[in-house]
């Protein structure tokens, strides 16, 4: 259940890069950023966001497969409800 939290938040943040992806085409374009000064900022920020989730996101369901391959009779016993609630808890925390 937790790789579906991660893929859920993995696809939040290729939509957000997305919508992102028109400003990239047009300063390129353009050679210049054109959008004005808020919002290069707040187009850095969510990015710089985007990248860091993205990595981290991946990095956790990694450590959750191999948790998942390397220890499965543990794993399957303390695979509970509770366990998922409080990584998608976690995640959201981020």
């Amino acid at each position: 259940m937790a790789v579906y939290y991660g893929i859920l938040n993995l696809s939040v943040t290729d939509t957000l890069f997305l919508l992102g992806l028109p400003m990239i085409m047009t300063t390129a374009l353009a050679r210049r950023w054109v959008f004005g000064a808020v919002l290069c900022r707040v187009y850095y920020a969510l990015t710089c966001v985007n990248q860091f989730t993205g990595t981290f996101t991946v990095m956790l369901m990694s450590v959750d497969r191999f948790a998942a391959v390397w220890w499965p009779v543990l794993c399957n016993r303390s695979d509970t409800r509770h366990r998922h609630r409080s990584f998608a808890v976690f995640l959201s925390k981020l």
